[in-house]
């Protein structure tokens, strides 16, 4: 019943044991409310016990496929080595870029600069 509350808050609720017996004997006062349940102001940590963690079971990890052994007679060719890597252009400016704006960023760098 405490688990089905605790799921209420939160996917993975914590149990914790109350020593009600030890508690009383030290003086904590409890009240009933309703047939399970008991209410305290507060108790103390050393009448509270967690649960160990549960462990989850591993998954046992999927084994990798061995590739297909070629057929004799086949030809296996590794196309990344023979194609060649593509070169990129080197481009002038900004692209779609007007002229006169590219023009006036280099007279506002000009102006940027001190006079030797």
């Amino acid at each position: 019943m405490a688990l089905k509350l605790g799921r209420r808050r939160s996917s993975e609720p914590v149990l914790v044991t109350v020593q009600a017996l030890a508690a009383s004997r030290e003086g904590v006062i409890f009240q009933h409310y309703g047939p399970d349940f008991c209410l305290a102001q507060e108790i103390p940590r050393k009448f509270l016990q967690l649960a160990p963690p549960a462990q989850k079971p591993e998954k046992p990890k999927p084994e990798k496929a061995a590739p297909p052994r070629p057929l004799p007679g086949t030809v296996v060719l590794n196309l990344p080595d023979f194609l060649e890597k593509p070169v990129r252009a080197k481009s002038k400016g900004k692209k779609g870029e007007p002229e006169w704006k590219s023009g006036t960023r280099t007279l506002r760098r000009e102006r940027r600069k001190p006079p030797k």
